[in-house]
């Protein structure tokens, strides 16, 4: 994933502080994703943290993650996702 702006999340969760939102796997569907599978996962400010997004694969034989790749939002990434906050409802 290059840029962020043009992309769909397939899920969207809404903790007490912030926002994750999922590409490639629902939230309850990642431990059923074959070994390799590969996720990746935007998260909303929290804490100390700005708008961060993480690539994450799976290991093959165990249980477990990987980081891939992990960077900063774009400020035109940050304005789409802020707009998708209000744009998603609650569930």
């Amino acid at each position: 994933m290059n840029s962020l702006t043009d992309s769909h999340p397939s899920t969207l969760v809404r903790l007490t502080d912030s926002t994750i939102f999922y590409f490639g796997s629902k939230t309850s569907e990642i431990h059923l994703l074959p070994g390799k599978s590969r996720f990746q996962v935007v998260y909303s400010p929290r804490e100390q943290n700005g708008w961060e997004f993480v690539s994450y694969q799976l290991f093959e034989e165990k249980n477990g993650v990987s980081v891939l790749e992990r960077r900063t939002l774009e400020m035109d990434e940050i304005t789409y996702f802020e707009g998708l906050l209000y744009k998603v409802p609650y569930s």
